[in-house]
C-alpha cells in the first residue's frame, strides 16, 4: 500500500465504527427492547437492610442477623438491554430503578457450605420470602410519593427509569445519594405482587448481614455467591414499546460486596418479558377492509354459485 493510502477495509470498519457510534448516540431505550418478542435486561444493584424501630423511623444494618419485617432497599443499575452493553456501546441514557420488599416468613437458619467443602468456610444461613412495603416506607426510605405515580401502586416492589443524564455510578453512589440518581430519569415501569403467580424468593444467604463483607480464605469480591433469588412481577406501569405480554420474571445471586463503602449487599440479576406489537391504527382499518373486501369476495362467490 502506497504512502497516503487507506485500505478499503480500514475505511469501511471506520465507516461502520462511526455509524455505530451515531446510532448509540441517538438511541433511547425503545430502540434497544423488542416490541414484538422477548426482552432480557441484566443488572448490578446495590442492597441497603432497614430496621423499622418501634419509636419511628429506621436504621441501616450492615451486620447482625436479618428478621422478618426488615426493609431490603435496592439501587438498580441495568448496564447491558437485550445484550447491548450501554456504556461500551456509546448510548448516552441508563435504565436504572429503585426496589423496596420486605422480609417475610423467615426460616430457621441451617449450616451452609457455599462452595462444597472448597475454602470458604461454611454459615449460617436462611431462606426467606419478600413482600411490598408501604407507601411510608416508600417515602421514608426513597423520598417517593408513590401514591402520586398515577397508577395502582398498592403492590408496589419496583420502579424503573430511562435516564438520559447517565449519571447513576453504582461502584461509587452509596445511600442515600444513589436514590436520586437512580430515579431522576422517566418512569419507564412499574413492578408488583399483583396475583396469586407473583412472588419473590430468596434462598441459602448468610443469616448475618456481616458475612458479605470480604475476608474469608477463597472469597473474590464481587464473584462469590452468597445465595441468590428468584421472582416474578407484573407491570403495574409501562411506558415502553409493544403490549407486554407476560410477567417480568428472573432470578440473581447475592455476592461478596467488592465496595463495602458504598453497601453492605450487593446482587445481580437477569430479567426478562415478553412483549406483542400493538397495530397501528391504520394498519387497523386496512385489515378491516381486508376481511371486508374477503367477506364481499365470499358473497359473490356464493351468488355465481
Amino acid at each position: 500500500m502506497f504512502k497516503g493510502q487507506t485500505s478499503l477495509t480500514t475505511l469501511s470498519a471506520a465507516i461502520a465504527l462511526s455509524l455505530g457510534a451515531g446510532i448509540a448516540q441517538g438511541a433511547t431505550l425503545a430502540d434497544l427492547l423488542n416490541a414484538n418478542g422477548s426482552n432480557l435486561i441484566e443488572d448490578d444493584s446495590n442492597e441497603y437492610v432497614f430496621r423499622p424501630l418501634e419509636e419511628g423511623g429506621y436504621t441501616l444494618l450492615t451486620t447482625g442477623n436479618i428478621q422478618d419485617g426488615d426493609v431490603l432497599l435496592q439501587v438498580l443499575d441495568f448496564p447491558k438491554v437485550n445484550g447491548q452493553e450501554l456504556d461500551a456501546a456509546g448510548f448516552e441514557f441508563e435504565l436504572t430503578g429503585v426496589a423496596l420488599n420486605i422480609v417475610d416468613n423467615i426460616s430457621d437458619p441451617f449450616s451452609f457450605d457455599p462452595d462444597g467443602g472448597g475454602p470458604i468456610n461454611p454459615y449460617q444461613a436462611v431462606n426467606f420470602d419478600m413482600i411490598e412495603g408501604t407507601a411510608a416506607d416508600w417515602l421514608a426510605l426513597t423520598g417517593i410519593d408513590i401514591n402520586s405515580l398515577g397508577f395502582d401502586t398498592t403492590d408496589l416492589i419496583a420502579l424503573l427509569y430511562e435516564d438520559a443524564a447517565n449519571n447513576l455510578d453504582i461502584d461509587t453512589d452509596g445511600y442515600p445519594a444513589g436514590i436520586g440518581l437512580a430515579t431522576d430519569g422517566t418512569l419507564r415501569m412499574g413492578l408488583g405482587l399483583e396475583d396469586g403467580t407473583d412472588f419473590i424468593a430468596v434462598a441459602n444467604v448468610p443469616q448475618d448481614i456481616g458475612v458479605f463483607a470480604p475476608g474469608d480464605p477463597g472469597e473474590v469480591p464481587g464473584v462469590t455467591i452468597y445465595g441468590g433469588f428468584s421472582y416474578e412481577l407484573s407491570f403495574l406501569y409501562e411506558a415502553i414499546p409493544g403490549d407486554v405480554l407476560s410477567d417480568m420474571g428472573g432470578s440473581g445471586n447475592n455476592l461478596v460486596t467488592d465496595r463495602i463503602d458504598v453497601a453492605a449487599v450487593i446482587d445481580d440479576t437477569q430479567a426478562s418479558w415478553t412483549a406483542e406489537a400493538i397495530p397501528e391504527p391504520a394498519t387497523l382499518a386496512l385489515l378491516g377492509l381486508g376481511f371486508a373486501g374477503l367477506a364481499g369476495a365470499k358473497r359473490r362467490r356464493r351468488v355465481q354459485s
